[in-house]
């Protein structure tokens, strides 16, 4: 048991960061989407609200 906790905590540690980098990767992907349908739909002369 004392040789498996380490590599199921590291295994659990890099489950933890993969998720948090889908999840981080996927919000900032709809971002972009959603702010570049923002800009289109309010013009190219003004600034949208919120970025």
């Amino acid at each position: 048991m004392g040789q498996f906790l380490p590599g199921a905590l590291g295994f659990l540690m890099l489950f933890k960061s993969d998720i948090h980098g889908r999840v981080l990767f996927q919000s900032t992907f709809s971002g972009i989407i959603h702010g570049s349908f923002a800009w289109r739909r309010e013009g190219r002369g003004s600034r949208p609200s919120r970025r």
